[in-house]
């Protein structure tokens, strides 16, 4: 008798009938997709509670009601959720519908301009890619009407009416938008020791698109006010800002490097000039990977938010639990008691021959997520619950 997969497990305790719980890994049986509509009010009930208990002992009281309203949350009308397998994988997708539109932390999540969505900016060797896109001009209005509910006002207006050069960092917030891109590559070639374990060395890159004035005004302010050891050149047309060669002494071998280009109005950071040098020579990115490309197969082209987990990063995961175990890192009893479920999703996580991605599509009236992955979501099949 195979055991259960986090999957099965997972279906057998859903409204599912049993004819219906798929077979474990390599089985013939496909099964169907799920479909299903809540209202939101029994999911906020329970996140009411949650913060409620959360914040109990605190001596400002929190607003639930209005910190909902302030979030948007309270703008939720219905949520959809569904899954369907994909060969050995599950795309997931959450569905959040909106009485208005955009309400609340939503708006922060806008529709970046065209020119700002571009496919993932990160090298074909990337194992974690992110994108973002931020509408930062919503911020400011968004931490003020949290804090009006949560007593901290004093706070967040200090923080927003912070002086950055002649202007305050609401400001400079003020109409800004910004596409976010992150890639992490663990180069394997280069060891880098983490205690007992031994990982491929992290080479990181963070691309930010369409707000150079705020970025050099930030960067500019900190050398004047708070010393930090930033020094300024032009190369080719770029403003580049590098610290001094004796800092990779004090940090694990990385000599950041942040560089401006003004033409294109986008700021790239790298872990080191060699990454930056490696990017910018390659004639191929994550884009063009076969395995980057299996794992988004049928997942949205573009979108506000976007992850992908490498394949090759999971393995290493199973590979660093399964040591693990068999060397007794912790006798800790709160991971012994649920060790066979914790072991059976390290296992379930590597039973695909993709990666894992998720994306976020911000609509007028809807939020839709979408999240591939081994096994059908857990917050979907929750969702699922609250509504029997």
């Amino acid at each position: 008798m195979r055991p259960l997969t986090i999957a099965t497990t997972l279906l057998l305790f859903s409204p599912l009938s049993h004819a219906e719980v798929p077979a474990a890994k390599h089985s013939s049986v496909a099964p169907p997709a799920y479909e299903a509509t809540m209202q939101a009010a029994p999911f906020l009930k329970i996140l009411e509670k949650y913060i409620q208990s959360a914040f109990e002992d605190t001596e400002k009281p929190v607003d639930v009601d209005g910190l909902f309203a302030a979030t948007g949350l309270k703008n939720l009308n219905t949520i959809q959720h569904s899954n369907r397998q994909v060969a050995d994988t599950w795309i997931n997708t959450l569905r959040l519908h909106t009485k208005q539109p955009k309400p609340g932390i939503f708006k922060l999540l806008g529709t970046a301009s065209p020119e700002l969505n571009e496919p993932f900016y990160a090298p074909a060797s990337s194992d974690i890619a992110a994108q973002l896109s931020l509408e930062l001009g919503h911020l400011p209005g968004l931490l003020t009407a949290i804090s009006e509910q949560t007593q901290q006002q004093k706070q967040t207006k200090t923080f927003l009416e912070q002086k950055i050069g002649e202007r305050t960092l609401k400001d400079l917030l003020e109409k800004n938008r910004a596409r976010l891109h992150l890639a992490v590559d663990f180069d394997d070639k280069v060891p880098f020791n983490l205690g007992r374990v031994q990982i491929g060395r992290p080479h990181v890159l963070l691309r930010i698109d369409g707000i150079n004035p705020l970025i050099e005004e930030l960067i500019e302010h900190y050398i004047k006010t708070r010393n930090v050891l930033l020094k300024r050149t032009e190369e080719n047309g770029h403003i580049v800002y590098r610290l001094p060669k004796y800092f990779i002494l004090a940090s694990a071998g990385y000599l950041p490097v942040i560089t401006l280009d003004p033409t294109a109005n986008t700021t790239t950071i790298a872990s080191s000039q060699m990454v930056l040098d490696r990017v910018r020579n390659s004639k191929t990115t994550l884009a063009d990977d076969p395995q980057f490309l299996q794992t988004w197969q049928k997942m949205p082209a573009k979108s506000s938010a976007q992850l992908y987990i490498s394949k090759r990063l999971l393995n290493s995961t199973e590979k660093i639990y399964k040591r693990a175990l068999k060397e007794e890192w912790t006798d800790n009893p709160q991971f012994l008691a649920n060790q066979a479920i914790i072991s059976q999703l390290i296992h379930d996580l590597n039973s695909s021959t993709s990666g894992i991605a998720f994306s976020h599509v911000s609509k007028k009236d809807q939020q839709i997520m979408s999240l591939k992955a081994p096994f059908p979501s857990i917050l979907i099949l929750l969702a699922i619950a609250l509504q029997n």
